[in-house]
Formats: structure tokens, sequence, C-alpha cells
């Protein structure tokens, strides 16, 4: 799945919510500028915020993310 968005010639990063925990989060998606035009820099920066928000997601869930 592709989380990078080129917006204006900046890119971003988004990753929808799921569904049933959106209440949980008061949003659809998470979303964040990377505030770049470089496109492989944005490819570097974005992995941090996704796994970020996936644990928040798991965590929301009840879901163990120590492994």
């Amino acid at each position: 799945m592709n989380y990078l968005i080129r917006e204006h010639n900046t890119y971003s990063v988004r990753l929808r919510i799921p569904k049933d925990l959106q209440r949980v989060f008061g949003k659809s998606t998470f979303s964040k500028s990377l505030k770049t035009t470089d496109e492989r820099l944005a490819k570097r920066l974005a992995p941090p915020l996704i796994a970020n928000w996936k644990m928040m997601i798991d965590n929301a869930r009840g879901e163990d993310t120590s492994a």
C-alpha cells in the first residue's frame, strides 16, 4: 500500500484508520505533511510515522505491540 501522497508539489503521508476505530481517534485518517518536495527523502521519513500510527491502532485494539 502506498502511503505517500504528493499534494501541491509537497509530500505527505496518510494512513486510513480502520472503521471500527475511527470513533476512538475522532477521525478517519492519520496524515502529516513531510514538508519536502524530494521523493527520496519522503520515502525515508514516512516509515517511522506509519509504524507509530499502526502501533497506536494496535494499542487501541488492546493488542500486544512489545514483540
